[in-house]
């Protein structure tokens, strides 16, 4: 697995939509292909970069605080209120309005299998191939103003201070148009406006700095989770399960809201039967220790489904993974297109003092920072999930004959 990821992080920049990115996944079709897997590369649509979307936002935001103050009126009061919810969207998950104005981009799916016409159910192995690029708000400095505020797997958005400065732009923009002379709540209020403009400012500033940064290396993320993939199939061919059919999905566009695999889901939605299809999505692994995720995201939580969770639950319970724990990913994974479309889905990932690793998002996940110990306690959990799952298949089945 280390030599994987080593020549893993050869390969040109894996950003979203790249040609590193679509190298990647041709690497891993390739190893699969010797393995005996018939693997495809499909074609997938994905969102414009964070930094786009962050930066046109940020745009809005001013024009609308300028209007404001040079020209109050309900032109600066509708777009501070379009932008708001927008801002908000992008944070839940809808309504996303002003990304709507920018194009979208072209990523990929690597889907390999091993067609099994008897088989009862498929095993879905998922490894996003892309990375994200470097930025101001992930180096150590930043993540340690931001990330560190609350107890350990909750993290403090920087959106937020965002969306409170828009709300605060939004009340400002109102009394600007309605006021009739210089009242405290008119003076305190503009002052507002201004402190919003100047959050706005540097908002659009990280968003160019985003903009212009290289691809991280990626080892951890999720060089690793490709790796752990990799290894899994090639002992899950030596000793092939029972009653599965196995896949492995080496998605695109993870990066920033599991784009590839909301496009795999539509693309083989016909092949993929909700209650005989599971996933296991192998992301950061690489350093850390093991934990498996119950839920994820930050301001509308998505819990999994429970037979997932309480398998690993049960795993975790047994000797060779007692350190093994569970947690809440406060952002997005790819494990929740599935579980919005009715599947049963997991996440597995390495946490450090109950974080991500410090190494996530920056240029120093290299090869140097991969444990091997966790890359082996990952790949062995992971075997672990995938031979109860079958298992647990094979006694329903029995106990459905009977």
């Amino acid at each position: 697995m280390i030599s994987f990821i080593d020549d893993l992080l050869r390969l040109p920049g894996r950003e979203a939509g790249s040609e590193g990115e679509r190298m990647a996944q041709a690497m891993l079709a390739g190893r699969l292909d010797e393995l005996g897997m018939s693997a495809v590369v499909e074609g997938a649509v994905c969102a414009p970069r964070v930094p786009v979307v962050l930066g046109v936002h940020s745009v809005f935001f001013l024009v609308a605080v300028a209007l404001a103050l040079f020209a109050p009126g309900p032109a600066a009061v509708c777009i501070s209120a379009l932008t708001l919810l927008s801002f908000w969207g992008e944070l839940r998950g809808r309504p996303r309005i002003l990304r709507k104005l920018l194009l979208k981009r072209i990523t990929g799916n690597m889907v390999a299998r091993v067609e099994r016409p008897d088989a009862q159910g498929r095993l879905s192995l998922v490894a996003h191939a892309d990375v994200t690029s470097a930025s101001s708000l992930l180096l150590p400095w930043a993540k340690r103003w931001f990330l560190d505020r609350e107890r350990p797997g909750v993290s403090v958005h920087p959106g937020s201070i965002v969306l409170i400065a828009g709300v605060v732009q939004l009340f400002g923009s109102l009394v600007q148009w309605l006021r009739e002379g210089l009242t405290v709540v008119a003076v305190v209020l503009l002052a507002g406006l201004l402190g919003a403009a100047l959050v706005h400012l540097v908002a659009l500033a990280l968003a160019v700095d985003w903009w212009r940064s290289p691809p991280v290396p990626g080892a951890v993320n999720n060089g690793s989770g490709m790796a752990v993939a990799w290894a899994a199939a090639k002992s899950l061919g030596e000793r092939p399960l029972e009653n599965l059919e196995l896949w492995v999905v080496a998605t695109g566009a993870r990066e920033p809201d599991a784009s590839g695999m909301k496009g795999f889901l539509y693309q083989f939605r016909h092949m993929l039967d909700r209650d005989s299809t599971w996933f296991v999505n192998i992301e950061a692994v690489g350093s850390g220790e093991l934990a498996y995720a119950i839920s994820e995201g930050r301001w509308r939580p998505l819990a999994y489904r429970p037979s997932l969770p309480a398998a690993a639950e049960q795993l975790a319970s047994q000797a060779p993974f007692r350190e093994v724990r569970q947690f809440s990913v406060p952002g997005s994974t790819d494990a929740g297109p599935p579980t919005r479309a009715g599947h049963r889905a997991i996440t597995l990932s390495g946490l450090v003092n109950g974080r991500p690793p410090a190494s996530l998002g920056t240029h120093d996940s290299a090869l140097e920072t991969i444990d091997e110990a966790a890359l082996d306690k990952a790949l062995e959990f992971t075997l672990a999930l995938a031979r109860h799952i079958d298992s647990g298949l094979a006694a329903r089945q029995s106990k459905n004959g009977d």
